[in-house]
């Protein structure tokens, strides 16, 4: 299979060194880079999932950073035509980019997922939004995630996960069962 997103730039010497390492790193199915911030770490990611070259979904602690990893592969990975990235996730494509919150809020069923992340802030509404978690609407994103193919996860800033947030992301990884992990975090 031709790889879709191909590096327009030149890799710093770790993520050089991460990137010939790969295989080994994959090997558990589970891969955590830290680095600190500004190291590189979405650039690393996006090439890490190019080369898996399977449909994933990004997870993303807040809009302004969803926002940056969609911008990060246009700018960095596309020539321009390809229209691969969504941030929908009943609409997902080769790449979906949502936020942890909107992953929470689909499996509440609620439909308004862009109103729930701009509340992303707000823990209230995330204990709100918990209460309501239905496995039978997890289901439902599950299947329309399975049905597109997705086969990789990854979680960003894995270290701003909140709580709330947990229930959520524990029964994706249960229910999809994702061929690879991968968290990146600064610390």
């Amino acid at each position: 299979m031709n790889k879709i997103l191909n590096f327009k730039g030149k890799w710093r010497s770790y993520q050089e060194r991460i990137l010939n390492n790969l295989n080994f790193h994959l090997l558990d199915k589970k891969l955590h880079v830290v680095a600190a911030p500004g190291a590189g770490k979405t650039t690393l990611g996006i090439e890490i999932i190019s080369r898996l070259n399977k449909p994933t979904l990004i997870l993303a602690p807040t809009i302004t950073i969803k926002n940056q990893w969609k911008q990060r592969i246009s700018d960095a990975f596309l020539n321009g035509e390809e229209d691969i990235v969504s941030t929908n996730i009943r609409n997902p494509k080769y790449i979906t980019i949502i936020t942890y919150q909107a992953l929470l809020a689909a499996f509440c069923g609620v439909e308004d997922i862009e109103a729930e992340e701009t509340s992303e802030e707000d823990d209230e509404v995330e204990r709100t939004v918990c209460k309501r978690f239905s496995n039978t609407k997890a289901n439902q994103i599950v299947n329309i995630l399975k049905n597109s193919g997705i086969k990789i996860l990854c979680f960003d800033e894995a270290h701003h996960l909140r709580k709330e947030w947990w229930k959520a992301l524990d029964y994706l990884v249960d229910n999809l069962e994702p061929e690879q992990t991968g968290a990146l975090t600064a610390t």
